[in-house]
């Protein structure tokens, strides 16, 4: 298995169209980020701002909330530039990310709400991706669960958040060091006075979680398929480095710093592909090839990690597809107790204007 990250975490090209529950999390998000920008004086500046949205994959995802708040930013000040740095691994998909932003295609930004321009960058979120006290509204969206490595072999699953293993305690410690790294890179881009609203995979008080509110657990069925299509040691080999933190966890790592969090939610998003189903729109057959692939985006390269390196490529193209087949066909057969159903963490954070 890959030590870091970066090796093996993999974005599929067409990610947008894949993932339209990431999507709406972010839909979901703008109201939050327009009130605090406004309550903060933001839409009524003169100066230059600069927005840095950090995840970005492809792009898309994030039409609706930077559309949203340009269209206030304009309408405050139609001579005011603006600059969005778009931040993601090397290997995202920034072809299509530039064609979004950047042409004359329907959902493009830059000539709508020009000046604006559009920058890209690929520092993990790890670190500080631009200069010391440059930023105005910094915003990520479903990407800091992601871990810089995998510190740990789970013998009993393939993610911490279902596992009983001894060794989680190494996830929690690296998901504290991770976050703390994460706040601090932010604290030191953000102006005083700056806002980051971060939008994260969590565990609510209710337990619930990503694939767990209802039905099936999507990590358990991750976990009873895995186990039977690689073998023992592979099974080990495989660990999604990922945590997902608690809301006091979130909190706690803040207030460290000495962020003030101007809001905290804990928000459940449904999986629009379930959603689909339940009002008829598919069958259970349609609801499982097309839900499937929302599913394959972000984990199918975690699961290609763990097995053995000496194995054929046709062998390990052999097996995922084993994984995905056999999960498809559970949706298929029992369409009711399956669904990928999105819980995150609403953080608004504000470095204080004296800082």
């Amino acid at each position: 298995m890959a030590g870091s990250t970066t090796d093996y975490v993999a974005m599929t090209s067409n990610y947008t169209d894949l993932t339209k529950g990431a999507q709406k999390v972010i839909e979901a998000s703008v109201p939050l980020a327009d009130k605090h920008l406004a309550d903060n004086g933001f839409f009524q500046g003169q100066q230059p701002a600069t927005f840095l949205d950090l995840g970005a994959a492809d792009g898309g995802t994030a039409v609706p909330l930077w559309r949203a708040l340009l269209t206030k930013f304009r309408e405050n000040s139609a001579e005011r530039p603006a600059t969005l740095v778009s931040n993601d691994l090397p290997g995202a998909d920034f072809n299509t990310l530039f064609r979004v932003y950047e042409t004359g295609e329907a959902d493009s930004l830059r000539q709508r709400f020009a000046p604006f321009y559009v920058l890209g960058n690929g520092t993990p979120f790890f670190q500080q991706a631009v200069e010391n006290g440059s930023i105005d509204f910094s915003y990520s969206a479903t990407a800091m669960h992601w871990l810089s490595s995998a510190p740990a072999k789970m013998k009993d699953h393939v993610h911490q958040v279902e596992s009983q293993d001894a060794c989680v305690a190494e996830f929690r410690d690296l998901a504290n060091q991770n976050w703390s790294s994460i706040l601090k890179a932010r604290w030191a881009e953000l102006k005083p006075g700056g806002i980051f609203f971060a939008v994260n995979f969590c565990v609510s008080t209710d337990n619930t979680y990503l694939g767990k509110t209802t039905g099936k657990s999507m990590f358990s069925t991750f976990s009873e398929i895995w186990k039977s299509v690689a073998s023992e040691q592979e099974f080990v080999d495989t660990n999604f480095p990922q945590y997902y933190r608690s809301k006091e966890e979130l909190e706690t790592g803040a207030a460290q710093l000495g962020f003030e969090v101007l809001d905290h939610q804990i928000v459940q998003t449904n999986c629009p592909y379930k959603e689909r189903f339940l009002n008829g729109d598919w069958t259970s057959a349609e609801y499982a090839e097309n839900f499937l692939p929302t599913m394959t985006t972000w984990s199918t390269a975690v699961f290609k990690s763990g097995l053995r390196q000496d194995r054929s490529e046709d062998d390990k193209t052999k097996m995922i597809n084993e994984l995905w087949g056999t999960y498809k066909k559970l949706i298929e057969n029992d369409p009711e107790s399956y669904q990928m159903d999105y819980v995150h963490s609403f953080l608004v954070l504000r470095k204080p204007s004296g800082a």
